[in-house]
């Protein structure tokens, strides 16, 4: 048993490790090992459709993680799990939740039911986002002040974004650099202290913090900073974090493929897993403090920061 729980403390761990590094992130499509599904456009959509109903079913509290399968050996049947006992309450929710999203025309026509049951949720995605944009912050302003944005118009640099910056700046005249200046600032202070409450203040306030997420992460300014490009690896690797943080907060507006598929598909049953795992012995597992920790215990060698260069050089003292 305590060799089963080392090698789940290490795949643990290794996970932890790609996540920090993006490996497996769908924005950094110059890393070979990357994963693609273009071959299965099917696949594709039903992870992407799985991801949303996840993530809307999860409330954010302590221990509450949610994940959704697709059963299609007879039929198809939406598949749910949690961490936790399933309670009425779940399956209430979870009615609820797909009843609403037939009857919507907008993702945001979903917004009473998310800040209701995924109120820490929401709060949660908005305050990190909030927290890596003020670490970033200097540095995107000096980044900003010297950008030679090449591009031709405003949808150019900002596409498909048109209708959010009409939302934010009605037809005020803005220069490229002062968008840019103005997302980040809502995205350091407005997301910092949002309340998700179901009001329409509330949701007018979740939509600046959205609108300029959703400007910023469509960006040409911020693909310039996560491109190849870019060799600058440490402001790189935390505009990739923001970047992540971002996809966070815009995740939502995916329910809209959700709505097109339950139009075609609007009775799909769906069936919580209530099979306890009792008596399987699993301990508490520890991990590593940080990736760096990993990559030591994996090459067995102790790392150091070059100061200058910010690289990992072995220290074999």
């Amino acid at each position: 048993m305590s060799a089963v729980l080392h090698r789940q403390t290490e795949l643990s761990e290794q996970l932890l490790l790609l996540y920090e590094l993006g490996y497996s992130d769908k924005y950094m499509h110059h890393f070979s090992g990357t994963f693609n599904f273009q071959s299965r456009p099917d696949l594709s959509g039903d992870l992407r459709m799985l991801n949303i109903i996840a993530v809307c079913l999860t409330s954010g509290r302590p221990g509450d993680v949610v994940a959704a399968a697709f059963d299609k050996c007879e039929g198809v049947c939406l598949v749910l799990a949690k961490h936790g006992p399933v309670l009425p309450e779940d399956e209430t929710t979870t009615h609820t939740f797909f009843s609403q999203v037939k009857a919507a025309s907008s993702w945001m026509d979903l917004l009473p039911f998310l800040f209701s049951h995924s109120k820490a949720n929401i709060e949660k995605q908005c305050l990190r986002l909030s927290q890596t944009t003020t670490d970033l912050f200097s540095d995107l302003q000096l980044e900003i002040a010297t950008y030679l944005d090449k591009s031709e118009s405003m949808e150019d640099e900002f596409p498909k974004s048109k209708a959010w910056r009409r939302f934010l700046y009605k037809d005020r005249p803005m220069t490229i650099k002062c968008i840019l200046e103005d997302v980040l600032h809502i995205c350091r202070d407005e997301s910092s202290t949002f309340n998700a409450q179901t009001n329409k203040a509330s949701y007018t306030e979740y939509a600046r913090v959205y609108g300029a997420a959703y400007i910023l992460l469509h960006s040409r300014f911020l693909d310039m900073l996560t491109g190849v490009s870019n060799h600058n690896i440490r402001l790189k690797l935390r505009a990739e974090k923001l970047k992540r943080r971002l996809g966070k907060v815009c995740q939502y507006s995916r329910i809209d493929k959700l709505i097109k598929g339950m139009k075609r598909f609007p009775d799909i049953p769906f069936r919580w897993l209530r099979d306890d795992l009792k008596g399987t012995g699993e301990g508490v597992l520890e991990n590593c403090g940080g990736p760096i920790e990993v990559i030591e215990r994996i090459i067995n060698v102790k790392l150091s920061i070059d100061p200058s260069t910010h690289a990992f050089t072995p220290n074999f003292a």
